[in-house]
């Protein structure tokens, strides 16, 4: 239900020109992996760039749409213990997924196991609490998978600790 109410869905998933810009700049070398990947629209698209794009989620139903109708390569797999080898992607993207992730340094340092150079990660910025009140809020924070939004700090903090650099931040 969340997956189509909120635009990830098979049915409701589309590929964000800002985020198609963003992959475009910033990522580097040949291999590239996408956790939570859901159906698998950013592998397709970068598969269809010539990448070795691969995708996993632990959502069966997700997986098993992206092999049939994506481009790449897709399989069932939990973010805590991902099933390759140490540095074994040039870039790790992650978009609005940390948040669902309850330990999510365990998750960071599985990244940065598995990555040689790059991590790009979307998440939810944490916002006013009066914009709750007012009901002026994106519907993407209504979504009560979430553990937690971040601010510039905490995400920067976060990275930090597990020996990424940052290179640009928005």
């Amino acid at each position: 239900k969340n997956a189509d109410e909120f635009g990830w869905g098979s049915k409701t998933a589309h590929l964000n020109e800002e985020r198609k810009k963003l992959l475009d700049k910033w990522v580097t070398g040949k291999r590239v992996l996408d956790i939570g990947c859901g159906t698998g629209i950013y592998v397709d698209y970068l598969a269809k760039k010539g990448f070795d794009a691969v995708g996993v989620d632990f959502v069966k139903e997700f997986i098993d749409f992206a092999k049939k109708h994506r481009k790449g390569k897709f399989l069932v797999s939990d973010a805590y213990k991902l099933p390759f080898k140490d540095k074994s992607f040039d870039t790790v993207i992650m978009f609005d997924v940390l948040e669902h992730i309850e330990e999510e340094l365990k998750v960071i340092n599985e990244i940065n196991r598995i990555t040689k150079t790059r991590l790009i990660v979307i998440v939810p910025h944490k916002i006013n609490n009066n914009l709750f009140t007012l009901g002026l809020i994106y519907r993407h924070y209504i979504d009560k998978t979430h553990f937690r939004y971040y601010s510039y700090k905490e995400l920067n903090d976060l990275l930090f600790n597990s020996n990424f650099k940052k290179i640009y931040c928005e």
